[in-house]
């Protein structure tokens, strides 16, 4: 319960220190998930978009099941990576850590770099912020490239790690894999942090021991497709 509090105390302090200082923009998500949906936020050295921001989340659309055609369009067109673009600008922090819904269009590929919208209008809910931090300009970044650090994160069977970004350069990598043992649902929802010797490929494994609190639980972790990588954003 203490745990719990503190970090609700420093989400608001994060979330009221970076209100006052930002200003409302669009900011471009990943998208990964098919039975439980998440997004990533597509992050630069810059304000207002420095921050990496990773939360699970719950797509409606009146008449129509948003994560369903989405899910069916990658089956069936085998794109590798989805994004969701806000329709309205607003500051990341306020809308993230006090998890305020909004209205999105989903394209096939990345939205500025000639993705296709391929679902307008969905309403998007937050259901828990698994990952927010804003970017500390003070830390080292000569450990981002030899010894990455990744973000574990999943729900239901799925299981995905996003590299930890630091400091410039840098680069953004989300890699879906298999974690096993697969009942891990209520560790993954914080996002725990793992260190990994080198950067993982598909059909990479690693194994690892997450801190759950009452003692270490082992997880292996099995790379089964890069999803999403991204340097130029990160190099200035």
């Amino acid at each position: 319960m203490k745990a719990a509090f503190a970090a609700a105390m420093l989400a608001v302090a994060v979330s009221q220190d970076a209100v006052a200082a930002d200003r409302p923009d669009t900011h471009g998500m990943l998208l990964v998930g098919k039975n439980t949906t998440f997004i990533s936020h597509l992050p630069m050295f810059h304000s207002p978009h420095d921050y990496q921001s990773i939360a699970e989340v719950r797509l409606s659309l009146s008449g129509r099941d948003p994560r369903a055609e989405y899910v069916a369009d990658q089956a069936t067109t085998k794109a590798k990576f989805y994004t969701l673009v806000p329709q309205a600008k607003w500051v990341l922090p306020d809308q993230i850590t006090n998890k305020r819904s909004f209205l999105a269009d989903i394209y096939r590929g990345h939205f500025e770099r000639g993705g296709e919208a391929i679902l307008e209008g969905v309403t998007v809910e937050i259901v828990n912020v698994v990952h927010f931090r804003k970017f500390d300009r003070s830390e080292h970044a000569n450990q981002n490239f030899d010894h990455p650090r990744y973000i574990v994160f999943g729900k239901g069977g799925e299981g995905f790690l996003a590299h930890l970004i630091r400091n410039k350069p840098d680069f953004d990598e989300i890699l879906e894999a298999t974690l096993s043992p697969s009942a891990t649902d209520n560790r993954l929802q914080a996002g725990p942090q793992v260190p990994l010797l080198s950067k993982l490929r598909p059909g990479n494994s690693y194994s690892t021991m997450l801190n759950t609190g009452s003692g270490q639980e082992r997880l292996d972790i099995q790379v089964t497709e890069q999803i999403y990588w991204e340097i130029d954003d990160l190099s200035h």
